[in-house]
């Protein structure tokens, strides 16, 4: 469940780099806060992925891998994916390749 939750999180950390050109702590923390519950596991979430080599020049893939290899970024993960009650329904679009994430309904 880590992976698949680790894949989501890369697409919003990509979608912030196309749009922003940069990782903004504050985005990151409001578009984590709509699929993940508890609040201090967004904050150490968000901290945690703001301290990793990530750029705009990334892939989503790249970014996945990153995540992926970290045991800090994929514990929390399990926490939160434990902590979740709720049904997450994601909608993404593909554009030219890319798949952006529109819409995570709980």
């Amino acid at each position: 469940m880590e992976i698949i939750t680790a894949s989501i999180v890369s697409g919003i950390i990509y979608d912030i780099f196309k749009t922003t050109g940069k990782l903004l702590l504050g985005s990151l923390r409001t578009k984590l806060q709509e699929f993940i519950i508890d609040d201090t596991i967004v904050e150490k979430l968000a901290k945690e992925i703001s301290q990793m080599e990530l750029n705009d020049e990334m892939s989503e893939k790249a970014i996945t891998s990153k995540l992926e290899a970290s045991t800090e970024i994929l514990e929390l993960l399990k926490q939160a994916s434990s902590k979740t009650s709720k049904k997450v329904e994601i909608t993404q679009i593909n554009t030219n390749g890319d798949n952006v994430i529109k819409k995570i309904k709980l």
